[in-house]
């Protein structure tokens, strides 16, 4: 039996435990602390699980770095505090009972321990479960040699897909990580293995019982949308929580400007700042300079949503302790979320047209980078920052809107975002380019590495369609026909990241105002 499989086969001991709270692996010579400890320990880090790493893991599985080159919970942490980590790593994990009793076991089918426990941090992680870590930088840890070639192919078949599988195992070879005879054999090995299905473990969406004191600002910035932006405003009305403050940031040239909107809106608390260049972080900047409120609601203007929409975030937020909550968006044409995925979890993403976050922490992390004035990514690169800073960021899946993608106006100005990455899966001639903000992150938050892997996924992606099989040829052939210029179109796009590179970031100095007697 290999080591994997030992771990799963102990695991219904540690479920059977009495314990409260239990320390799953402690450090050799260090004494067990007293499950009050434990307790303590896990609920000053906002976390069920908690251990002691972040990066170890990542370094020694090079297929998560194949396939997820610039992901939000992989990025390294500014200083010690606790941060939500999709890694885990056994040695001096704390694990709350509850999550052994309700949450899914190891999977007998990986080779080696630190693949078992990889691939279990990766299901706690986008199952529900609340995963934190305590980086160290103390060069205590060593980094571990790679995970096996076996157990790469098996995670990624099991958590990105079977084609992702064949990507990993050309990577592999390629970058000469392993020989292509023992990949081969890999490649067949995985293909035989069976796992128990992956079971999330999600929450309930959380109801708004009582009303809440919770103080929230609507920050909206809007550019040549009048009658979307107006068609948000009415929605704004019939919100159960009322907001505090709403900020429209108008960027829409002067001879278009909707000058009505304060008088035809009396009864909301209405702002409107109107700018004379057009620029999303410019924009969102100066609303928040306007905030003066506990949370902050970034909300896009060619939205619909329900009049939960402010009440089911700021329900979220003082349940869990959570200092983001982040929505989902619908798309025509796109398919909604399951009803299994619903709940909420640890969010891998910040998504700028539906998430709330405490406006202290907003200001902070100094709010959104001007590198992204004219350009997408924008609420990306706000989220790494706040996942450095050690924010607790929920995802909830119920809490839903619909996002039009208005056909003008928003980042259309700059020519940017007009085509989504969901929308190019769906047609043949659909491209969905690596684009110079996008690589900048990648040198900003990972490095050099990163970029690479980026580019090579977005290749390697641009090869497929959804649709029939005659579609999916078709998508192929035009694919494989436009790498070479598709190539140097991303050869362009790093020459302006690494200019972005050395000009920015362009962050914004707030002040932080008491609010309600807190800072």
């Amino acid at each position: 039996m290999h080591r994997g499989a030992e771990l799963a086969a102990q695991w219904p001991a540690f479920v059977t435990a009495n314990r409260s709270a239990l320390l799953l692996f402690r450090r050799v010579g260090e004494p067990l602390p007293e499950v009050a400890q434990v307790q303590a320990h896990l609920h000053r880090a906002r976390a069920e699980v908690l251990h002691h790493g972040s990066g170890v893991y990542a370094a020694g599985m090079p297929c998560l770095r194949f396939t997820q080159p610039a992901y939000l919970p992989l990025v390294l942490p500014d200083g010690v505090a606790p941060h939500s980590s999709a890694e885990l790593l056994l040695d001096g994990c704390l694990v709350a009972m509850g999550v052994l009793e309700s949450a899914p076991a190891p999977c007998a089918a990986f080779e080696g321990v630190q693949a078992a426990a990889s691939a279990l941090g990766w299901e706690w992680f986008h199952g529900g479960v609340i995963v934190r870590a305590l980086s160290e930088h103390d060069g205590d840890r060593p980094i571990p040699a790679p995970i096996s070639a076996v157990d790469q192919l098996h995670f990624t078949r099991r958590y990105v897909g079977d084609l992702w599988m064949w990507y990993v195992a050309g990577r592999l070879v390629s970058s000469g990580m392993f020989p292509l005879g023992e990949v081969a054999r890999a490649v067949m090995a995985a293909r035989r293995h069976r796992c128990r299905p992956i079971t999330p473990v999600l929450r309930r969406t959380m109801v708004p019982q009582a009303r809440s004191e919770a103080t929230v600002a609507v920050l909206i910035p809007t550019v040549d949308r009048v009658p979307y932006l107006r068609a948000a405003l009415e929605q704004l009305r019939a919100q159960t929580h009322r907001p505090t403050q709403i900020i429209v940031v108008d960027q829409t040239p002067a001879a278009s400007r909707d000058h009505q909107l304060e008088a035809d809106f009396p009864e909301l608390p209405l702002h409107v700042v109107r700018l004379d260049a057009a620029g999303q972080s410019s924009a969102r900047n100066a609303g928040i300079h306007q905030v003066r409120a506990d949370w902050t609601l970034l909300l896009d203007d060619d939205i619909d949503f329900p009049p939960t929409l402010i009440a089911q975030h700021v329900a979220l937020c003082e349940a869990t302790g959570a200092d983001v909550s982040v929505g989902v968006a619908t798309e025509d044409g796109v398919t909604p979320l399951p009803e299994a995925q619903r709940g909420w979890r640890l969010s891998p993403v910040l998504m700028g047209g539906n998430s709330l976050v405490r406006t202290a922490l907003l200001r902070n992390v100094r709010g959104f980078d001007l590198a992204f004035d004219g350009g997408s990514r924008a609420d990306g690169d706000l989220g790494l920052r706040l996942q450095r800073a050690g924010a607790l960021m929920l995802l909830d899946g119920a809490n839903s809107l619909h996002h039009h993608h208005a056909p003008r106006g928003g980042l259309r100005v700059h020519k940017a975002r007009a085509v989504t990455r969901a929308s190019a899966r769906q047609r043949i001639l659909g491209r969905h380019p690596v684009v110079a903000t996008e690589l900048y992150i990648c040198l900003r938050y990972f490095g050099e590495w990163s970029m690479r892997e980026v580019r090579l996924v977005r290749l390697f992606s641009g090869l497929r369609m959804e649709g029939g099989r005659l579609a999916r040829v078709a998508r192929l052939t035009v694919g494989v026909l436009t790498l070479w210029p598709e190539w140097r179109w991303q050869e362009q796009a790093v020459a302006r990241a690494r200019v972005m590179a050395v000009t920015h970031p362009s962050l914004e100095d707030f002040e932080i105002p008491q609010i309600h007697g807190r800072t």
